[in-house]
């Protein structure tokens, strides 16, 4: 009964407490402290496991923790990249929006440089062909001057390199101009061809000299007024003169 006494001195109240009631109950020492001891064991394995599960438990804690740290760092490492790559980008791409729009605004100039002679020179060789339409068919002819012969040829010389000139660059016209530019060539070449063959060089009992020559003279004075003048508003507009634009309109 002396080691069973020490073994119960180590043990906590209430396992004591059974064992003073197997006691009491008629139970030898031995059956007693037999139990006694495999409950203790029982309860320090519990205890144990308690405190392995407290200590997983934390280590977990701190695991997770630690994973949790690990993962915000990488993810705002990844988010910074994507954000920098993504600034490079936008970066790249400005850039490139840039040269396009540089290199647009350079082709746009040079076009409307080029344009803005090709007009100049049309309109001019137009301008020549009409006045030399205009002295071939006047009715007054100074003495001294240049004869009809020396005008007629004149004049087909101006209308044929109009229409050479104009011819070769159309496609800088635009329709509006170049439909106005087409009717004028076309009554350009219908006076000059009736002045010189119902008028100058075979005058026929057929056509009224006077009348044909009259028709003829107005027809070149539309032309060197009112058809000049609107072609001169669509070439203005053209080239940016935004007075004749709003001009135009207001008389459409």
């Amino acid at each position: 009964m002396g080691g069973v006494t020490t073994t119960m001195a180590t043990i906590p109240a209430s396992v004591k407490a059974v064992f003073d009631f197997f006691v009491s109950v008629g139970l030898t020492a031995a059956v007693v402290g037999a139990f006694v001891s495999w409950l203790t064991h029982l309860l320090l394995a519990e205890k144990i496991k308690g405190r392995i599960k407290a200590e997983y438990d934390e280590r977990l804690a701190t695991l997770n923790a630690q994973l949790k740290g690990q993962y915000d760092e990488k993810l705002e490492t990844h988010k910074a990249q994507l954000k920098g790559q993504a600034d490079t980008e936008i970066e790249k791409l400005k850039s490139a929006l840039s040269m396009a729009a540089a290199q647009h605004q350079i082709r746009f100039s040079t076009l409307h440089e080029k344009r803005a002679e090709i007009v100049a020179k049309v309109y001019a060789a137009l301008r020549e062909a009409i006045a030399a339409l205009s002295e071939y068919t006047k009715a007054f002819e100074p003495v001294g001057g240049p004869s009809k012969e020396e005008r007629r040829k004149s004049a087909a010389k101006a209308a044929n390199e109009f229409t050479k000139l104009y011819s070769a660059n159309q496609i800088f016209m635009p329709e509006a101009a170049a439909a106005k530019l087409d009717a004028i060539n076309e009554e350009l070449g219908t006076a000059f061809v009736r002045f010189a063959y119902q008028v100058d060089m075979m005058p026929s009992e057929n056509f009224d000299h006077t009348k044909n020559w009259v028709e003829i003279m107005e027809k070149v004075e539309r032309l060197s007024n009112s058809a000049l003048r609107e072609l001169e508003k669509d070439f203005r507009s053209l080239l940016g003169d935004d007075g004749a634009a709003s001009q135009s309109n207001a008389v459409e």
